[in-house]
C-alpha cells in the first residue's frame, strides 16, 4: 500500500487500490484504516483519495540518518558544490537502481532530478554506475536477470554486455561518468565511496 501510494503523488482512490493490489474491498479497507489510524496516510476528503502520511516521512528521515555515511559525506558535498558550483548528491545501491539520500544543490538554475528518496536506474547515472562496479560482473549479470536496461536517451546503455565493459574501465580509473545517458544535455562524474573492508556502500 505505501509502495503504491507513494508512487501516485496525486493519490488514489479506494477502489483503484482494490484493484492494482488485487485486495478484497474488506482486507483494504482495515489496512487503509490501520495506517490512517498511525498516521502513515491521510485521506483528502474532497478527492477521495489516499495519500502517504506524516509518519512514512518521519520513518524514511530515520532510515536517511541512521546512514554513518550521509553524516560523513555531507561535508564533502558541501565542499564539492561551493567550489564548483554543481550540484553534489549522495546515493546508495537498491537492487538495480540508486537512492539518493543526500543532495546538496548549486546556485544555478540547472536543477537535477535526483531529490533525496528518488530512485533512478543505475545504469543510465554516473552514480549508479559508480555504484555497480563495486558489484562483480556475476553479480550484476544476477541482478539485472530478465530486465531490460531502459532505454532514455540515444545515449543510454541498453546492453548488459557494453555495460559490464564500462564497468571494468570505471574499476580500473576509479570514477564513474554519464554522459546524457538519463537527461539529455545534463553530464554528470561520480566515485564510490568505500567502508573499511573496501567494499563500496555508497557514491557520490
Amino acid at each position: 500500500l505505501l509502495e503504491l501510494l507513494a508512487s501516485k503523488p496525486q493519490g488514489s482512490g479506494f477502489g483503484q487500490i482494490c484493484t492494482t493490489l488485487s485486495l478484497p474491498k474488506s482486507s483494504a479497507h482495515a489496512l487503509l484504516a490501520t495506517l490512517l489510524k498511525a498516521d502513515f496516510l491521510r485521506f483528502d476528503l474532497g478527492t477521495r483519495s489516499y495519500h502517504v502520511g506524516v509518519r512514512t516521512f518521519e520513518v524514511g528521515q530515520a532510515f536517511i540518518h541512521g546512514l554513518y555515511v550521509v553524516r560523513e559525506a555531507l561535508p564533502h558535498l558541501q565542499t564539492l558544490c561551493d567550489t564548483i558550483n554543481e550540484t553534489a548528491q549522495l546515493a546508495i545501491l537498491e537492487g538495480v537502481d540508486n537512492v539518493y539520500v543526500s543532495k546538496v544543490e548549486a546556485s544555478h538554475h540547472l536543477k537535477l532530478a535526483s531529490d533525496v528518496g528518488l530512485r533512478l536506474p543505475a545504469h543510465a547515472t554516473a552514480i549508479g554506475k559508480a555504484l555497480l562496479s563495486g558489484l562483480s560482473d556475476e553479480e550484476v549479470l544476477k541482478r539485472f536477470e530478465g530486465r531490460n536496461l531502459e532505454l532514455f536517451t540515444n545515449q543510454t546503455i541498453t546492453n548488459i554486455g557494453e555495460l559490464l565493459a564500462q564497468l571494468k574501465q570505471i574499476r580500473v580509473a576509479g570514477f564513474a561518468f554519464d554522459e546524457g545517458e538519463h537527461t539529455a544535455g545534463v553530464y554528470c562524474t561520480a566515485v564510490p565511496i568505500r567502508d573499511h573492508r573496501k567494499e563500496v556502500i555508497a557514491a557520490m
